[in-house]
């Protein structure tokens, strides 16, 4: 007899990942934005301005190290009700500070317009017991094999869900005394990933949203993307099929339908479906492949494309530093050669028609050392530096605990901070730099020029392109080589004001 796929006791809610970096939210993020900083003793004219910072506590952080620009996450607070955390504003950043607001962010909408990361293990939970009983069930009593349904966003609904609160706020940045200047409208989080929307489904939400922004304020700055790129995280995909497996294999041992299904040879098979199903939609195109198919779905053009570069090889055979360096080489030179293609860039050598910004960057890799994290981290600034075409850089994350980061179920959570102790939350700059770890301490070097950090707080640098970052020989760690070379520090960075 045919056994009904309600009858079988198994729970598969945790053989998938914790959640993917989309999930990099949490409402912890959200109160460390919330306080207003008081003026400072200008930077020194060393600090880069292209550096940024994004996540729980970027305020206070990029308080503290001079940065002009930090990320507002758009994220839910426990006491806001549906009032995003980039829009809130208790969250407008102080005079001489410049915000990314992101918004469309799928996965943390509770309207049903989205899909939260609960929603979606559970939809996948549903997907794995379905898919267990119909292996289960003998051929000849089976109907249709399961297939999983993918979320669809209606992106004229999402955008009308949140039009009111990003034009009072772009009404609010114009009617402040100063005005807030440099705002950057991050749209959507990472749509390859999490929920793993398609291009075409990405361009319907881009063009609504931008079509709202721009209405409101024709010179506003719209960025495209936010793409996770899976070209310098390949293991991933091989990590995600480990973890199904082994939680596969344990939730059907405490079921005890394990060695039955591993007997008849369908044990494989099955785990199979689950990684083909995932591995379909979340990081299936290459990022230039994603981003094309964008935008030739839309007229709309961006202002910016924002990129996440989170590099991970866990597994042999490894990539020695160099090849992950040509990795992310290749890549970005391939994004550039599609805008070109369409019609984003007028001319292959105008890199700056629609500049890239790496809205997050950091680490994803579990069991690594501050000092391990640190290292790779300024190998990626060195390759950030050395591409003309990226003006911006944001790391991920200040402080906060790292456990909404981690993409699997099992080991523990990579390290993301640059701060020693997760629960640290300052109210504002004025924090020691004993506070940092190893990869703060990095990040402020890298930022400015080589000097250790020092404790005064610093207020963030409005600097002039031209005179901030100066064009001087600087030794590039390679990636299992050294040697010195000119760097051109000053990139040309685009103008928001």
């Amino acid at each position: 007899m045919r056994r009904s796929h309600a009858s079988l006791p198994l729970s598969l809610g945790a053989f998938l990942i914790t959640v993917s970096a989309s999930a990099r939210s949490g409402n912890a993020a959200v109160t460390a934005d919330s306080t207003a900083y008081s003026a400072a003793p200008s930077a020194p004219a060393s600090v880069d301005g292209r550096f940024g910072l994004v996540g729980t506590g970027g305020a206070a952080f990029a308080a503290k190290f001079g940065f002009r620009y930090y990320t507002l996450e758009g994220n839910y607070a426990p006491d806001k009700g549906t009032l995003f955390s980039s829009v809130d504003p208790a969250n407008d950043p102080a005079p001489g500070f410049s915000v990314v607001r992101e918004v469309a962010k799928l996965n943390v909408r509770t309207d049903g317009l989205g899909q939260s990361n609960a929603q979606f293990q559970a939809k996948f939970n549903q997907y794995g017991k379905d898919l267990a009983a119909w292996y289960l069930t003998p051929s000849w009593a089976r109907g249709a094999k399961p297939a999983f349904v993918w979320y669809r966003p209606d992106a004229e609904a999402l955008a009308e869900a949140e039009s009111l609160q990003i034009s009072e706020t772009i009404k609010r940045e114009k009617s402040r005394a100063p005005a807030i200047p440099g705002t950057v409208w991050e749209i959507g989080n990472e749509p390859n990933l999490f929920p793993a929307i398609t291009p075409s489904e990405y361009a319907a939400i881009f063009a609504a949203y931008r079509r709202i922004i721009k209405a409101q304020d024709p010179g506003a700055v719209v960025a495209m993307g936010s793409l996770f790129l899976p070209e310098p995280a390949e293991d991933i995909k091989a990590r995600l099929g480990d973890e199904l497996a082994a939680r596969m294999r344990a939730e059907l041992e405490t079921a005890g339908y394990y060695n039955t299904l591993n007997n008849l040879g369908l044990f494989n098979p099955l785990v199979n479906d689950m990684k083909s199903t995932l591995l379909a939609r979340m990081l299936a195109l290459p990022a230039r492949e994603y981003l094309r198919q964008v935008l030739a779905a839309v007229s709309a053009r961006p202002d910016i494309v924002s990129l996440h570069a989170y590099p991970f090889d866990d597994r042999p055979p490894f990539l020695d530093s160099a090849a992950m360096r040509h990795i992310l080489d290749t890549t970005l030179a391939g994004i550039k050669a599609m805008l070109v293609s369409q019609g984003a860039v007028t001319a292959v050598s105008a890199d700056q028609a629609v500049p890239l910004w790496i809205t997050e960057f950091g680490n994803i890799e579990q069991d690594l050392s501050a000092q391990a994290v640190a290292d790779r981290s300024r190998r990626l600034i060195d390759a950030f530096r050395a591409d003309s075409a990226i003006a911006r850089w944001f790391h991920y994350k200040s402080t906060g605990n790292d456990e909404q980061f981690a993409f699997f179920a099992s080991g523990a959570p990579p390290l993301t901070r640059l701060s020693l102790d997760a629960a640290f939350a300052p109210g504002d700059g004025g924090f020691s730099c004993a506070r940092l770890n190893a990869v703060g301490l990095m990040y402020w070097r890298e930022s400015h020029a080589d000097a250790e950090c020092r404790d005064p707080i610093l207020h963030p640098a409005i600097l002039n392109p031209e005179a901030s970052a100066q064009s001087h020989p600087r030794r590039v760690q390679g990636f299992l080589f050294q040697r010195d070379f000119p760097v051109d520090l000053r990139g040309r960075m685009l103008k928001l004001q």
